[in-house]
């Protein structure tokens, strides 16, 4: 159960529903370490019953390997790939290390990553979860950025978590909207320390 985060929740899930009806969009979710960026994005997920949720997390080890994220997220897409147009589905089989390498540009790999994700969200609406963005590689997030600028007729939204001091292009395309996580206040942190000790907290604790 998330703690304290009530209207925070609901301005995702509201990013959420808009993509539902086919208002596609972009929220980066930003704030310090630990303050509850996954565990927000967890609960979005968890809430998205009527979505399909795909989702990847930044590596830093792997940042500078190209479209490691990308692969992590469209993973489980692969399925629809025969979907799309001979040539955009040979370019991502080619970034899934299903067929041969394909050459590319962010353009190329923008537009057939746009057409997998529309493809796959015509049955049901998709939730694309990115966390600690700031840890994807720069392709990946190249073509994140080239997808979530052109989403606005999509039923897809796509969600990002970025540690706060961190650059990352999502964060700083200045078209998407951005959501900054505050502390939590005394009663619902109060709450969660008490649920998450084994023992009674005395109250100066």
């Amino acid at each position: 159960m998330l703690l304290g985060r009530e209207r925070e929740l609901g301005a995702v899930l509201a990013v959420c529903r808009g993509a539902a009806v086919g208002r596609g969009s972009v929220l980066v979710v930003s704030g310090e370490p630990g303050i509850g960026k996954t565990a927000l994005l967890a609960a979005v997920a968890e809430a998205s019953s009527d979505c399909d949720v795909v989702r990847a997390t930044g590596v830093a080890a792997e940042s500078a390997v190209a479209f490691t994220t990308l692969q992590a997220l469209l993973w489980p897409l692969r399925d629809r790939l025969h979907e799309l147009e001979a040539s955009q589905a040979a370019l991502l089989r080619g970034i899934f290390e299903l067929g041969p390498t394909v050459e590319s540009s962010t353009f190329t790999v923008g537009a057939a990553t746009l057409a997998c994700l529309s493809v796959a969200a015509e049955p049901r609406p998709i939730v694309a979860i990115v966390d600690d963005v700031q840890w994807a590689d720069a392709a990946s997030q190249e073509v994140l950025c080239f997808v979530g600028r052109r989403l606005e007729r999509e039923r897809v939204a796509l969600l990002a978590g970025l540690r706060e001091g961190e650059r990352s292009l999502l964060g700083d395309e200045a078209s998407f909207a951005r959501l900054s996580l505050e502390p939590l206040d005394a009663e619902a942190a109060r709450s969660l320390l008490e649920r998450s000790s084994p023992e009674e907290l005395a109250p100066s604790v």
